[in-house]
């Protein structure tokens, strides 16, 4: 009887931490949705009352403000899903995935190394997709390596681009909410890689890639 109550307190104890997290979560949510969006919608509506005039530049301004708001509602829409998901973990295949997401990447040379299956949900063809569209558009890269490599009880994923690699002070804040070192981007796409990966019970980290570029490495458990 002892045990049996110790299991259901601490049951209920995870579950109001998971309560607590996810209440966390939409309060990011919403604090980004409001500054970020109402910011770009502010600038389109200001292009849009001078529309007439023939300067290319204001036109382009509108045009890039309503990217970026698209781009954020959809990122909104990733993280509520990468965080807040409870769905069951499933065996997936790395190799026929990361097969599927490279055909997405004309002109780009890739190069995977060994397979292996592992506990995810659909959301990891999102994963691989976001880590190399990050390599080809901020690190500028051509080539990009996939290594998989089977441990006892994980896998681990690298992915070795050759681009501009990212500047030693921005490393350790990079899968950081709201993080960005470059004009481009929202700064959510490696915070939603990262809660992710740590909802399936992985680890993701970083590291240079020699001589040049950057290494996202992946932890995910295997069956």
């Amino acid at each position: 009887l002892y045990v049996h109550l110790m299991t259901d307190i601490s049951e209920k104890h995870l579950q109001e931490q998971r309560i607590l997290e996810l209440n966390q979560t939409l309060r990011i949510l919403n604090k980004i949705l409001r500054h970020d969006l109402l910011n770009y919608i502010s600038v389109v509506s200001m292009s849009t009352e001078l529309i007439k005039t023939q300067d290319i530049k204001i036109k382009q301004k509108s045009l890039e403000a309503l990217d970026k708001s698209v781009e954020l509602i959809n990122k909104m829409r990733e993280l509520e899903s990468a965080i807040s998901s409870g769905g069951e973990l499933k065996i997936y295949d790395v190799r026929d995935i990361l097969d599927n997401v490279v055909m997405n990447f004309v002109g780009i040379n890739f190069n995977i190394l060994g397979s292996s299956k592992v506990l995810a949900d659909e959301a990891l063809f999102s994963i691989f997709t976001n880590l190399i569209n990050n390599a080809v558009i901020h690190g500028k890269t051509e080539r990009i390596d996939i290594l998989i490599e089977n441990k006892e009880t994980f896998c681990i994923i690298k992915i070795v681009d050759y681009g501009e690699g990212i500047p030693h002070e921005f490393k350790a804040n990079v899968f950081d909410e709201g993080f960005s070192n470059r004009d481009k981007g929202l700064g959510l796409g490696l915070f939603i890689v990262k809660k992710t990966i740590e909802r399936y019970g992985g680890e993701v980290s970083l590291e240079d890639t020699v001589p040049q570029g950057t290494t996202i490495i992946l932890k995910l458990k295997r069956p």
